[in-house]
């Protein structure tokens, strides 16, 4: 169990109260204005205890938010005006997982003036939470009570630090590394054989194995809780800062071509924007793409990132359209922006690329009762599990070619390339 300092806990004393109407931009969805049509409710309430919170929110208890790791409140909950709680025993996702396995605590107490309150402990970060506090609205708006008695609270000192007070230092990623994050317990234990390990280093947070491919250093770096949204611009960043010469994230998007690309095609975009529902955050700009320059195919253009799932309404659905918008997820824009602005103000070249695929389809309006087998609501059903060990499988024998041709330019690609990449069936 970690115990934290005194000076650590003092960052807690600054904070900020949102007001929902101001954090959440977006209006309420339902299965008629949300992209997932009638599978939104199921992708909301699987996220959550929902027979428990659902009883005591009929009961009178109000809810309140917090942007604090879960770990953190669950130890210190007094510091944070609360007494009396108890933890609602939640396990959203059975699987066990060595990475990105840390989500929101659900507790039920008072607060120091005696109000009965639900409190949701969410890991630090804007945009994860505006990602549940819109879940936890939905549930709100389902039972038709008052939204603007929810309360929000975000800690901007937690956020802005979390790097720091988790230990993400040279022990875990050093200079010239090629770091790869995403899936990358599932890619590791594809590559690990043809490489020879290096180093390794574990904390609370993180977990660092370290191969040695034709002399250059292959960092398969894992998260243990989650950097959805701008957090990821925390973490990449850091890996700047640290030294890395290059970073790959490969994990899961949206796309907005073809639903028969779900779990089917590689994504790896060139361009990349940044939107809060219908507000352009940081506008379109490119990026060299070294995986495309080598794989043309997987070439999918312009990629947008937003902080929520559910401001995908159909109204959104047309803004991305008109943009000409091939794909949609919450982190690789913004993580790409980071490594844009650290190029353009160093006139340094670092790498960044995403090689993803799909799990989900984004509706247009008269898409709506589109029948597109797979989406976020059952994207852990077995058959669903079974297609995404597949294309992660593809996906690793692509970024291995890629690792080989990079770090070795003497060798014979086309031989190389049938060796290592099989014929797709």
């Amino acid at each position: 169990m970690l115990i934290y300092s005194k000076k650590f806990l003092k960052q807690f004393n600054v904070y900020k109260e949102e007001k929902i109407d101001d954090f959440i931009k977006f209006p309420a969805v339902d299965d008629r204005s949300h992209t997932m049509a009638n599978a939104i409710d199921e992708f909301c309430f699987q996220k959550l205890p929902i027979i428990v919170l659902k009883d005591y929110l009929e009961r009178g208890y109000s809810l309140d938010i917090l942007g604090v790791f879960p770990e953190i409140f669950k130890l210190y909950f007094y510091k944070f005006n609360y007494k009396n709680i108890v933890e609602i025993g939640f396990n959203y996702n059975p699987r066990v997982k060595f990475y990105n396995y840390v989500r929101p605590l659900f507790f039920v107490g008072n607060n120091n003036e005696n109000e009965k309150k639900i409190i949701v402990s969410i890991p630090p970060g804007e945009d994860y939470l505006k990602h549940y506090t819109s879940i936890l609205r939905h549930l709100i708006n389902k039972l038709r009570m008052d939204e603007k008695t929810i309360k929000i609270f975000r800690f901007p000192l937690h956020e802005k630090n979390i790097t720091e007070w988790t230990g993400l230092n040279n022990n875990f990623v050093k200079r010239n590394d090629i770091v790869i994050l995403g899936y990358t317990e599932e890619i590791e234990n594809n590559l690990n054989n043809k490489m020879t390990l290096e180093s390794e280093h574990y904390n609370e947070f993180y977990g660092s194995r370290r191969y040695k491919l034709n002399g250059k250093i292959i960092n398969f770096l894992g998260v243990k809780y989650s950097y959805w949204g701008n957090m990821s611009k925390n973490i990449t960043n850091k890996l700047l800062f640290l030294g890395a010469t290059e970073i790959i994230y490969s994990a899961k998007l949206g796309t907005l071509v073809n639903y028969n690309d779900i779990y089917n095609k590689i994504y790896s975009p060139i361009e990349y924007i940044v939107l809060d529902y219908t507000r352009i955050k940081h506008k379109k700009f490119k990026l060299k793409n070294n995986f495309v320059k080598l794989f043309p195919e997987f070439n999918s253009g312009l990629h947008c990132s937003v902080p929520t799932i559910l401001e995908q309404n159909y109204r959104f659905r047309d803004i991305v359209t008109n943009l000409s918008i091939n794909s949609i997820d919450n982190e690789i824009s913004q993580m790409a922006e980071v490594v844009y602005e650290h190029n353009r103000k160093n006139n340094s070249d670092i790498s960044f690329f995403a090689v993803h695929f799909p799990t989900d389809y984004v509706r247009k309006y008269d898409e709506k009762n589109l029948d597109t087998k797979f989406d976020l609501s059952n994207n852990r059903l077995p058959l669903s599990s079974s297609k995404k060990r597949k294309i992660i499988n593809e996906i690793s024998n692509y970024l291995h070619y890629y690792l080989v041709s990079y770090t070795d330019l003497s060798i014979n690609n086309s031989k190389i390339k049938s060796e290592i990449i099989p014929s797709r069936v």
